[in-house]
């Protein structure tokens, strides 16, 4: 019933939500948590090209957010208004706007980040699963 299980030395940690119990390591049961976390699964880890896809994502929203921001307040400059519109103001504008054109613009790469996310997100949680049924067996011994 307690899913989470650390060792540090011979002293473990059981952890489940807030609770947690500290114990210490028999010799009977010392055996097996040093010989089966080398069996364990490796976790599962992004791929350099998602890692290149969620960077480029996130450059290019900001750069149109930046790129909105300049045109905006270009437009308050050139109409005169620039001491009753701040650049805050500008900012403002060009936020709200970037989200739907991003959504717009960027439409091919957002859901190739978002199809690699969920991906990963589901061999994170297989491995999840595995781990917790491999403590679940360690604390029913």
């Amino acid at each position: 019933m307690w899913p989470h299980c650390r060792t540090w030395g011979r002293l473990v940690i059981v952890r489940r939500g807030r609770e947690s119990r500290v114990g210490v390591v028999t010799e009977k049961s010392d055996t097996p948590l040093a010989a089966e976390p080398a069996s364990l699964p490796s976790a599962p880890k992004l791929s350099g090209k998602a890692w290149r896809d969620i960077a480029l994502y996130g450059l290019l929203r900001l750069l149109l957010f930046i790129a909105l921001t300049v045109v905006i307040h270009s437009i308050v400059i050139l109409a005169g208004m620039a001491n009753y519109f701040p650049l805050l103001i500008s900012a403002m504008l060009a936020l709200i706007l970037a989200l739907p054109l991003s959504m717009l613009l960027f439409r091919k790469l957002r859901l190739r980040v978002t199809e690699q996310m969920a991906q990963w997100d589901a061999n994170r949680r297989a491995h999840k699963e595995t781990i917790r049924q491999q403590l679940q067996e360690r604390l029913d011994a």
